[in-house]
């Protein structure tokens, strides 16, 4: 928003602010070796809020779908990442 109002030092205050939060908690969550935040729940937050490495958005949608099917398959298990 700060980009769209010509707020230009701001806007780039607010870009660096954010790379900086999905930095500390992919640390403190994500293991890249797993490709996983460690519950389908977790998975499902990291895609939904973009905190997940682009590059490995396909593998934490796969871990996700295989966590749901060690519960109880009542539901199903959707993903766009488009």
């Amino acid at each position: 928003m700060a980009h769209v109002k010509g707020e230009g030092t701001e806007a780039l205050n607010y870009y660096l602010m954010a790379k900086d939060i999905r930095r500390s908690f992919n640390e403190k969550f994500y293991s890249e070796a797993e490709k996983t935040y460690g519950c389908q729940e977790m998975n499902t937050l990291a895609l939904a809020f973009g905190m997940v490495p682009a590059i490995d958005e396909a593998a934490v949608v796969e871990n996700g779908r295989a966590l749901f099917e060690l519960g109880s398959g009542d539901y199903e298990f959707v993903v766009n990442l488009d």
